[in-house]
């Protein structure tokens, strides 16, 4: 049963405590396993009178019996056990390494490296150390975190790596910047997984001008078959690949962030993850050919509540994408379209809800369906001023089953869509369109 196992496991712990409290030549009869609660009273002939408890953060207080009062005293200072030590490690400020190091992005491999295996936060002060560094605007910056080459978490779990003050070093006060100052290809890269993640950070790709720039600012899991990492109210810009770079097995959560302005860069997310991406409350601003670019077939997507603006696709499908729920979104003048499918790639299984696409006589199409579409729902998608068809090649195909209902709102130019236009004769099931002929 659920007691019996909570017993037996309570048992182990009680036996490991008393086995460690031996090896400070205390009874193991008289150690107390509650926090500041000396051990019961001491009974003649039964051994050294001598015992211990614990205070807490790893500490330990041995105590000698006092027969003239017939109580416990304690005996000397506290003792440090490898807790308390593993403890003082976990939480580093990696200004301790500035001045044993060359550059700021050393100092914060230098916490990294100083934290126990099972990981721990290190904290990165707003001022950093580097001065007359180039960001990606081409202008020098002071006080910043200059990274000339990758910094990484191999080895260690769980480690988040986290700006000392919340808000954006953007607006002046908040998060430390870190800007890339040669040319390397991942500003940070976390391997390990076990929820390790970043908070409160601004990473600048390095001057797009010249040699000193990054293909990508943060990488989680490069590569390897790790899962669950964490960005939460976080600054990614400039990188010349893709500004977030996810490549590990599952469970990638990003939140209250923005990505971006790397315009000539493949995407903002550039995707190979296998399954579950969650993404919540975040900008996404000129991140070249997509702000999500799925590269690799990606199970259960989720957006909801963000903002898209200004790239050629809000997500883009260079693979399958299969159980997308996208919700309550915004897209602003994308080039293409908000969803773009590539030949070859399928959508399925998905709902894309509450959708408005702003777009503002630059954007072609709500969707662009170059490969295939299953089994999916677009409901209450607003649109204004396409210059293209609304819905590219959604369909409903009897003959290979697929479903695909559309409920939304759009222009169709001087076409009335019952009879012309990309709305009429493409089979459709469940549409109700509100037609407005004057955009």
């Amino acid at each position: 049963s659920l007691d019996s196992y909570i017993a037996s496991n309570r048992a182990r712990a009680e036996r490991a405590y008393q086995n460690a409290a031996s090896a400070l030549n205390v009874n193991p009869d008289y150690v107390s396993n509650q926090k500041n609660q000396k051990p019961k009273n001491y009974v003649d002939d039964t051994g050294v009178a001598l015992g211990a408890y614990p205070i807490g953060d790893g500490l330990v207080q041995r105590v000698s019996w006092n027969d003239s009062t017939d109580t416990w005293e304690d005996l000397g200072s506290p003792l440090t056990t490898k807790s308390h030590i593993d403890n003082r490690v976990a939480h580093i400020n990696a200004a301790e390494y500035i001045a044993d190091t060359n550059t700021g992005g050393e100092a914060i491999q230098a916490a990294i490296d100083n934290l126990p295996s099972r990981g721990g936060r290190v904290i990165v002060p707003q001022v950093g150390p580097d001065d007359g560094i180039v960001n990606q605007n081409g202008n020098l910056e002071d006080g910043v975190w200059a990274v000339n080459s990758t910094i990484t978490t191999s080895g260690k779990s769980s480690v988040w790596i986290e700006g000392e003050t919340p808000g954006f070093r953007a607006q002046g006060n908040g998060g430390a910047k870190l800007i890339a100052n040669s040319n390397i290809n991942n500003m940070i890269t976390f391997t390990s997984g076990s929820l390790d993640g970043i908070k409160y950070l601004y990473f600048d790709g390095g001057d797009a001008g010249s040699s000193t720039l990054a293909q990508y600012c943060v990488n989680f899991g490069n590569g390897n078959s790790v899962n669950g990492f964490q960005m939460h109210s976080c600054i990614v810009t400039g990188a010349a690949t893709a500004n977030i770079k996810i490549d590990c097995t599952q469970n990638v959560w990003i939140n209250n962030s923005w990505i971006e302005l790397s315009p000539n860069a493949t995407g903002g997310i550039e995707c190979n993850l296998d399954r579950d991406l969650w993404i919540s409350s975040c900008l996404f601003n000129r991140n070249g050919n997509a702000d999500i670019n799925i590269k690799t077939p990606l199970s259960r997507l989720y957006v909801n509540s963000t903002r898209f603006r200004g790239s050629n696709n809000s997500i883009n499908c260079a693979d399958n994408l299969i159980n997308a729920s996208v919700i309550g979104c915004v897209s602003d003048e994308p080039d293409n379209s908000f969803l773009n499918v590539e030949s070859g790639s399928t959508v399925e299984n998905s709902k894309f809800d509450n959708i408005q696409i702003l777009g503002q006589s630059v954007t072609s199409h709500i969707v662009n369906n170059l490969g295939s579409i299953v089994d999916t729902s677009f409901n209450e998608t607003r649109a204004n001023n396409l210059t293209g068809s609304n819905y590219v090649n959604v369909v409903n195909d009897t003959t290979n089953t697929t479903r695909v209902t559309i409920d939304g709102l759009g222009y169709n130019g001087s076409n009335n869509p019952s009879s012309s236009g990309d709305w009429n004769n493409n089979g459709r099931e469940g549409v109700k369109i509100l037609w407005d002929n004057s955009g």
